[in-house]
């Protein structure tokens, strides 16, 4: 019997040891080359952060550019070249080791809190995704939702090249994936194809959360060592309090509780379906971000990059500006692959920012070498746009604006639908006061009192002013404007992270002068505040909510699966059709295991496509299918209607008396192995079926069968 969490933790942390010559050698020799915030000056350890920092802004553009021109072979020859190159920069820095200073003992400590509160995260990020195994049951994680997604996608990058086939359609010949931003999925593919048998898509796609996360911290933490230059010791101390503050986020619990508790008792289930924020239009706590989305936090930093370089180049050394321009370029072509609606979101903040720095005289210049980095970036982005804005692809968007006018909603506007436009629109914007607490909690509070406090100081201040600029922009843009591609609004999602980059920032500002020389925050700290009581007692009630939904995420992506299972959640679920879920996806992943062990790569598989967002073939499958939903971007809506309709029909039947409607639908899409499962209706027939035609591999919930032009496919099966 395979024990598929010890495979899993084993690959996870072999892929993320793999990160770090995509993540992290190529920002290395990168800073190095260009001497970027000073960078051959720097302590070894900021080296690194540098590293990290600077690989989020360049490997994803570079890469990208490598694998589409020249294959995914020559990006796996450019990261040997640069690993070679960041063993010579080390083997220099280490003959020099002899005359440079030792560190102060009070350095040496702050450098291990900062590395075991990263090795804590990547530790705990692995445990928190991989899939859990009791005997025979196995249970993946809550976010398998959208790693269905992300998964498939790497996979059909090891297995097509850039841009993708799509993997989950099909027509009779492999059609391109252009309508989704894939630069995330090109690094993991790397890693994936490096990993040969010893890394899966799934694999790569665990480490690469872990990855995002120590590029998040890597990114605060340079950005206040950049903004607190003058501080010493102190930008140690900053640094260090700002993970903590990711624990912290918005008041989600206190509805969630009640929600899930009234649905269960009044409903018998539990109507959030484990979503921890899915009871209002959220904005998403840090974990929830790292663990779903990790290509749009990734994003979201590379421009963060591209404005600490501008800010560098300004603040201390304006020769710089033309480097700048030029890597900063990069880092928005990276971000335009990475996660679109955060760059969307940027740009309108660039040209406010240049707007500003226009009318300031003596910062003129610095406006031209910012026109020419959005230039560049543009350029450096155009292959992927070409894709991306081909007619094609549009049609598949409706042909209609990607974002539209709206005002943000709070969940009560739900429950008065019958009310007319105008009067939602009106009760939404009165509520958007009540909606930001909510989600923000803690962070609202804290905004008002930075701002209270740098009310005359923040406009001569280059770092203040960028704050104050960019968070006006993400809160006056994303209150009264929404995407439209689909359901759910990922600009109003995902253009938050900017948001909430500053309010960190803010929030280390503001505790930073009350911890003295501690590196840990607690709660009694916040009575220390001045002004009254009443307001430390709502920051601290504020920071217990804020950690308790971020604890009921991670204990929700985790357990999920397993209290469908317990009987907790009750039904309907999304995920399951009874108490057999643990079952059923350890003999799914068996079954795709076999798929993947003794069918060749070009084979085209296909299970049940009228089932919502099929888990277990999007992490297992790896393999082409005719239609599959988790990757129909850019797909006629009609075309996705009828494929399902007529493929769907060889699932959901329970009256065949023989293969042969099903072989020419088969045949018909295109497709050479059909896997079944216990909750296919079909299943009732498998007793008749078999006897005409063995299966290729079945178990208690799970049978794959050839059929079409595979039907007389033979193979000795165990």
């Amino acid at each position: 019997m395979p024990n598929y969490t010890l495979q899993d933790i084993l690959g996870a942390f072999l892929a993320f040891f793999l990160f770090f010559f995509v993540l992290v050698t190529p920002g290395y020799v990168l800073g190095w080359v260009l001497n970027l915030f000073d960078f051959r000056r720097r302590l070894p350890g900021v080296r690194y952060l540098l590293g990290i920092v600077l690989s989020n802004t360049l490997s994803p553009i570079l890469f990208f550019w490598v694998s589409h021109f020249l294959g995914t072979v020559s990006s796996i020859a450019v990261i040997g070249m640069l690993a070679v190159a960041w063993g010579y920069i080390e083997l220099l820095h280490l003959l020099q080791k002899k005359t440079s200073t030792p560190l102060s003992p009070e350095k040496i400590r702050y450098q291990k809190i900062a590395l075991w509160t990263a090795v804590g995260w990547v530790v705990f990020s692995i445990f928190l995704l991989v899939d859990i195994q009791f005997g025979q049951k196995l249970y993946f994680n809550l976010a398998s939702y959208d790693f269905t997604t992300r998964v498939s996608v790497i996979d059909a990058i090891t297995r097509t090249g850039v841009p993708p086939a799509n993997p989950g359609y099909f027509p009779g010949h492999p059609v391109l994936l252009t309508m989704l931003y894939y630069f995330w999925y090109i690094l993991g593919s790397l890693v994936d194809q490096v990993g040969g048998n010893w890394v899966s898509p799934q694999q790569a796609m665990i480490a690469s959360v872990a990855w995002s996360g120590l590029g998040l911290m890597g990114t605060l933490a340079l950005y206040l060592r950049l903004r607190n230059v003058n501080h010493l010791i102190g930008k140690w101390r900053a640094a260090l309090l700002s993970p903590q503050l990711l624990l912290v986020s918005g008041l989600d619990a206190i509805p969630v509780i009640v929600i899930s508790i009234t649905g269960r008792i009044t409903l018998g289930f539990n109507p959030l379906d484990g979503h921890v924020e899915s009871w209002n239009m959220p904005i998403m706590s840090w974990l929830n971000a790292l663990v779903w989305v990790p290509h749009h936090i990734a994003g979201a930093m590379s421009c963060l990059t591209a404005l600490m370089l501008f800010l560098y180049a300004i603040t201390v050394d304006q020769k710089q500006l033309p480097l700048a321009a030029v890597v900063s370029g990069a880092a928005f072509a990276s971000a335009v692959g990475l996660s679109m609606w955060t760059m969307f979101v940027f740009a309108f903040f660039w040209l406010i920012w240049m707007a500003v720095l226009f009318f300031k005289k003596k910062d003129r210049q610095t406006v031209l070498w910012m026109v020419i980095a959005a230039i560049l970036g543009v350029i450096l982005v155009s292959p992927f746009l070409v894709g991306v804005l081909s007619p094609g692809n549009l049609s598949g968007g409706g042909g209609g604006l990607p974002v539209t006018i709206y005002v943000r909603p709070f969940i009560v506007s739900s429950y008065l639908s019958f009310l007319p436009q105008w009067a939602l629109n009106l009760l939404n914007f009165f509520l958007l006061p009540i909606n930001y607490l909510f989600e923000l909690g803690f962070y609202l509070l804290i905004a008002m009192l930075w701002f209270q406090s740098h009310k005359t100081e923040w406009k001569h201040n280059h770092y203040f002013l960028v704050e104050v600029l960019l968070l006006m922009v993400v809160t006056i843009l994303l209150s009264f404007m929404r995407s439209t591609i689909i359901f759910v609004n990922d600009l109003g999602i995902r253009g938050w992270l900017f948001g909430q980059f500053i309010l960190v920032i803010w929030a280390v500002d503001v505790l930073e002068q009350l911890l003295e020389n501690k590196t840990l925050v607690s709660i009694s700290v916040l009575k220390r505040l001045p002004g009254s009581a009443s307001l430390g007692k709502a920051l601290s009630l504020m920071v217990v909510v804020g950690i308790a939904t971020t604890s009921l995420e991670a204990i929700s992506i985790r357990a999920w699966p397993m209290l469908i299972d317990l009987g907790v959640a009750g039904f309907p679920t999304g995920l399951s059709a009874d108490t057999q879920l643990g079952r059923r996806s350890y003999d799914g992943r068996l079954a795709y295991q076999y798929i993947a062990e003794n069918l060749p790569e070009d084979t085209v598989i296909q299970n049940n496509p009228t089932e919502f967002l099929d888990r277990l073939s999007g992490l297992y499958g790896n393999h082409q299918m005719a239609i599959a939903d988790r990757t129909t971007y850019g797909v006629p809506l009609e075309e996705v209607k009828s494929m399902n309709s007529q493929i769907g029909e060889i699932f959901q039947k329970n009256t065949y008396s023989d293969w042969k409607p099903i072989d020419q639908l088969c045949q018909q899409h295109s497709i050479d192995f059909l896997v079944l499962k216990d909750t296919d209706p079909i299943w009732q027939d498998l007793g008749k079926l078999m006897i005409q035609r063995p299966a290729f591999y079945s178990n208690q919930h799970y049978a794959i069968f050839p059929c079409g032009k595979y039907s007389e496919f033979q193979l000795l099966t165990h």
